[in-house]
């Protein structure tokens, strides 16, 4: 029994080892692989640092920071949020990245972007609230995003910047916002007629105001943009106006003495080929009063522009993008009696001068 009990006692022993050292080595190689393990877990990005929606990539593919100094118009604009989208410049332009920045206030801003030849396209002012972007996951995505002309502030209206670039190492780029709008300044008006039976008196009742206005615009494009619709078609519509959030965008009432006043009205760029039925210009009306009949002076906005088409230059008829239009008009004649007839322009003085809107000091950003 005692032989019996030794050689009992003997095994277990000898399993007890064997579970000991097996605990041992499993407890070893845990321990040694447990650093591996946590640096191969995907760390939560910091949203400061790294682009919000980036697709995923081989490991050995690389990404740069990079520095952007970035421009923004001149006077009295405001940029109250940015959105940052970085493309693949090939045939699919899938996204690369995505940041978005509130609150703007030109401070030091970190992201990156892989290797490769990419566009740049910078959104300011594209809403009041954050908008989700999470459907644009290409550049014709973008393409087709439409902004309103009903929901433009004057003071911060919806600004795009566009740049290309080969990102393989640490970059510095320089982009310029620019307005979807362009203005259409008229910074002098003598109403005063000169001819016929009213010579010498003023128009009464004046007040200046935009017809066949693009109602709306995307942020890219390869072509001028065909609009499908229009605020003020053919003339003034109480109903159209009631739809703008800023109704001075398109509309001011001048006042008697004009000498020293200016008045800025905001558009859509409306750019034209060859006019026909449904793509009329826009037009600068002038309306007034002379004892009981109104006249109006409608002026089309008609005038050369270039545009980048499938990525060269075009020549195009209308307003264009980002533009200021500056006007000094001279009435000399009662007008037309129809808003939608386009006055001669031996009956007005005009003189125009078009320029883009200026920049102002130049903000850097880091991204």
């Amino acid at each position: 029994m005692l032989k019996t009990g030794n050689i009992h006692q003997g095994r277990d022993y000898s399993i007890l080892w064997i579970i000991h050292f097996i605990r041992t080595v499993l407890v070893t190689l845990l321990l040694y692989y447990i650093p591996t393990f946590v640096a191969c877990t995907p760390m939560e990005p910091e949203k400061d640092e790294i682009p919000e929606t980036m697709e995923s990539s081989p490991s050995e593919e690389k990404a740069f920071p990079v520095r952007l100094t970035l421009s923004e118009p001149s006077g009295t604009l405001q940029t109250r949020c940015l959105d940052i989208f970085i493309f693949n410049d090939d045939e699919e332009r899938k996204i690369d990245s995505y940041k978005r920045i509130e609150n703007y206030r030109g401070s030091f801003l970190f992201t990156a972007s892989r290797t490769g030849k990419k566009i740049l396209v910078i959104l300011a002012n594209s809403s009041e609230k954050p908008y989700s972007w999470e459907n644009v996951h290409s550049w014709s995505c973008l393409e087709r995003t439409l902004f309103q002309i009903e929901k433009e502030n004057p003071t911060c209206p919806v600004m795009v910047a566009i740049k290309r670039w080969d990102n393989n190492t640490f970059t510095y780029l320089n982009a310029v916002l620019s307005p979807l709008m362009s203005k259409i300044k008229l910074s002098k008006i003598d109403c005063t007629i000169q001819t016929g039976k009213y010579a010498g008196k003023k128009l009464q009742d004046i007040r200046c105001y935009l017809t066949n206005v693009c109602q709306q615009y995307p942020a890219v494009q390869n072509r001028p943009f065909k609009s499908s619709s229009y605020l003020n078609s053919g003339r003034w519509s109480e109903e159209d106006m009631k739809k703008m959030t800023f109704p001075s965008l398109l509309y001011k009432k001048i006042a008697e003495e004009t000498e020293d006043t200016e008045y800025n009205l905001y558009c859509y760029p409306n750019l034209i080929e060859e006019t026909g039925i449904g793509r009329p210009f826009t037009r600068l009306v002038i309306e007034g009063r002379l004892g009981e009949t109104t006249y109006y002076y409608p002026i089309n906005l008609d005038m050369e522009s270039w545009h980048q088409t499938d990525g060269r230059p075009a020549l195009f008829k209308g307003v264009g993008q980002g533009l200021e239009y500056e006007f000094q008009i001279q009435i000399t004649r009662p007008g037309v009696l129809d808003p939608d007839t386009v006055i001669s322009a031996k009956d007005l003085g005009i003189r125009l001068n078009i320029r883009p809107w200026d920049e102002k000091e130049k903000e850097i950003i880091d991204f």
